[in-house]
């Protein structure tokens, strides 16, 4: 079996096919930990990825902002079924539960829309921001709460809004209090590279897109179409 993974390896180095960190293990056992590619280009060269590279997680943060709230549930600070009008007051849309932002069945509007018609993009913006500009101009829902569903980073801004105000910490002391110290994940942290850009860890893998344009691939922040990049940078939860 690791002949195998070693020759598939070889091959997708030599067809540089994928950029990348791969581990597979079988029943503890690590048969494969390799690392293919580049973690930052460079002008003259670049930084190769390590089996220690630091990614952004994007989306997958979700899981993990999940699994918090169900600390705070499993240490009786909240119930799925409760109303986050218990801990948002302001919030302009009535009968929303926990459970309905962990299940995406919110009918919660797109903040990503109302940020591209609202927001000066000369300026970051912060969770509290994305609850501000949703009471301030009450776009319309999408659906009645469990009518439907609908994929929904609005719903996971304000569960990492409802980790604040329950626990009395911050995210990110949350998370690494609740999830990262107890788990060891000593390689895992809330992090928003552009406003901390002189804290970015040593072996942090940038995320780069592909654009004939400009010249293959190029980070996000260089491609004006993709500007929300920059001034979305402080949004943490989703």
């Amino acid at each position: 079996m690791k002949e195998k993974l070693r020759s598939l390896i070889s091959k997708v180095k030599e067809q540089e096919s994928f950029n990348g960190v791969a581990l597979l293990a079988v029943d503890g056992e690590i048969l494969l930990s390799e690392a293919i590619g580049i973690a930052e280009k460079k002008q003259n060269t670049a930084r190769l990825l390590t089996t220690n590279s630091m990614f952004e997680l994007a989306s997958v943060s979700k899981p993990i902002t999940a699994t918090a709230i169900i600390r705070l549930q499993q240490k009786g600070k909240l119930d799925f079924d409760n109303p986050i009008s218990n801990w948002i007051p302001e919030l302009p849309y009535s009968g929303i539960t926990i459970r309905h932002l962990l299940n995406h069945t919110s009918g919660l509007p797109d903040y990503m829309e109302l940020f591209a018609k609202k927001w000066n993009p000369a300026r970051y913006a912060f969770n509290e921001d994305v609850l501000r500009l949703i009471v301030e101009h009450r776009p319309d829902v999408l659906f009645a709460p469990n009518e439907s569903w609908e994929y929904s980073n609005t719903g996971y801004i304000l569960l990492a809004i409802l980790i604040e105000r329950i626990s009395g910490q911050s995210y990110s002391e949350y998370l690494e209090e609740a999830i990262f110290k107890p788990l060891k994940m000593d390689r895992s942290m809330v992090f928003n590279r552009r406003i901390n850009s002189r804290f970015t860890p040593l072996d942090y893998a940038y995320g780069y897109v592909y654009r004939i344009g400009y010249g293959g691939y190029v980070l996000p922040d260089e491609i004006p179409e993709l500007n929300y990049v920059k001034y979305l940078d402080g949004l943490q939860g989703d």
